[in-house]
């Protein structure tokens, strides 16, 4: 009667787990059904492929399910390590040598070409800097070395019976077969007819503007 007592609560504890036991290992709903849901777990490897290459699904992809990505050109390391890309190099015109110019003949129209710098020198008798062709006329300035003594030589449009009105103490000279006017306006200066409408002016004393515009006459 004692051992009666013992055992009944054990046999009500095998029952229970053989219960329990069976009821777990039934069989389940089917995946994806309300009792028995999908879980989504997170996707490990990046997979998201961009809209210019989804229109393709048959793309080759890499092990890790990946596009490759497109191939780039060759390039070199910079200092800083990174990859300069080759590019082609714009196309570059060679380089002409320079025409050589042909030299133009002395005219009016640049009086420094009437009268050399050699020439000056030795009717000034002192050295020459380069001369100086001013604007206004234009004008060629001939300058000694020392500043002391300088020569002005232009072409002025006016006819000589004109400009020799304005001097004082005028004379005329002969020059180069022409009839010239030596005299003073603000300083001494000469007047030479190149044409009936165009004179030689230049600004110096009678003796040194006469073998100027001796020069310069059968040039201009």
């Amino acid at each position: 009667m004692r051992f009666a007592r013992i055992a009944f609560p054990s046999l009500i504890v095998v029952v229970l787990f053989a219960a329990a036991s069976g009821a777990g290992g039934g069989a389940k709903d089917p995946p994806g059904s309300a009792s028995n849901p999908l879980v989504a777990l997170p996707n490990p490897t990046p997979t998201r492929i961009p809209p210019s290459e989804q229109s393709d699904p048959e793309a080759p992809r890499q092990a890790d399910g990946t596009l490759p990505r497109p191939s780039q050109p060759a390039g070199t390391k910079t200092q800083h390590g990174t990859t300069a890309l080759h590019r082609s190099k714009p196309m570059v015109a060679p380089q002409q040598t320079p025409r050589q110019q042909k030299e133009q003949p002395p005219s009016a129209s640049r009086p420094c070409s009437l009268v050399t710098r050699e020439q000056a020198r030795e009717i000034i008798g002192m050295a020459i800097v380069e001369p100086l062709e001013a604007p206004l006329g234009p004008t060629c300035i001939y300058q000694t070395e020392s500043g002391e003594r300088y020569v002005t030589l232009a072409a002025q449009d006016a006819s000589v019976e004109r400009l020799r009105e304005q001097m004082r103490d005028r004379r005329a000279v002969p020059v180069a077969g022409r009839t010239g006017y030596c005299g003073t306006v603000g300083g001494p200066v000469l007047y030479v007819p190149l044409t009936d409408r165009r004179t030689l002016v230049v600004a110096a004393s009678c003796e040194i503007a006469t073998r100027f515009a001796a020069l310069a006459v059968e040039r201009a």
